[in-house]
């Protein structure tokens, strides 16, 4: 199981996001924004949370599927679904628990997948095979979009490390959420197996001395054929 039942008390204990990121909206409205029915588009949210992505693409009209391995997760993003979004059920989407490493759909089924911070959960092998359960279940020429912590963000070498470049964080906002992959940029097209990348871009954010800076990778790829 690529999953850490932490996450389930993590999800249990606290609200965990009601809104998506901007850098997901951009994706989202640049890649399929323009398309003509966006109810025939299969998009989904890998590690969905509480659901603010799936919120997002059901509220835009898209066919939204998500997965996590939490069940109060789930249940969550359901719930708000059904609440604020009348008819993505009918529309053709589903929210479930199931895990990365063995995903319950078929082959080439999504025409676009979002990895937003989840992935990263995972050491540098584990996630390498996630990745290609996420290219196998995406049709060919698919978009994917990645948000990941990237090497040098604060956590990054603090308290125990498990793996490479994979560390229980002893400071900083991710401490208590389990072991954590700070990746480098080098090692990108390694983890992204399956994939072909588009861009990659370096997002920070931090105090004006560089000090408690948090720094992801946002990678755009695509479904190799």
């Amino acid at each position: 199981m690529s999953w850490n039942p932490l996450w389930e008390s993590i999800h249990r204990d606290r609200p965990w996001g009601l809104y998506p990121g901007e850098d997901v909206i951009r994706f989202v409205a640049g890649h399929y924004g323009r398309g003509p029915d966006r109810a025939q588009l299969r998009i989904l949210d890998a590690g969905c949370g509480a659901g603010a992505h799936l919120w997002y693409l059901a509220r835009e009209g898209f066919c939204a599927h998500g997965f996590d391995g939490s069940l109060t997760a789930v249940q969550r993003a359901v719930a708000r679904l059904d609440r604020e979004c009348p008819g993505w059920r009918e529309a053709g989407g589903s929210v479930q628990v199931a895990d990365f490493a063995a995903l319950p759909y078929g082959d080439g089924v999504f025409d676009g997948v979002l990895d937003v911070a989840s992935g990263c959960y995972s050491p540098l092998e584990q996630a390498r095979q996630n990745y290609a359960e996420l290219a196998r279940v995406a049709r060919p020429g698919a978009r994917l979009f990645v948000r990941t912590f990237a090497r040098g963000c604060w956590g990054d070498g603090t308290g125990r490390a498990v793996d490479a470049d994979f560390w229980d964080c002893a400071e900083g906002p991710l401490a208590g959420h389990g072991p954590t992959r700070f990746t480098a940029y080098e090692d990108l097209p390694r983890l992204l197996a399956g994939w072909r990348i588009e861009r990659i871009q370096r997002h920070s954010m931090g105090e004006p001395d560089g000090s408690k800076t948090l720094v992801h990778w946002v990678v755009h790829a695509q479904r190799a054929a």
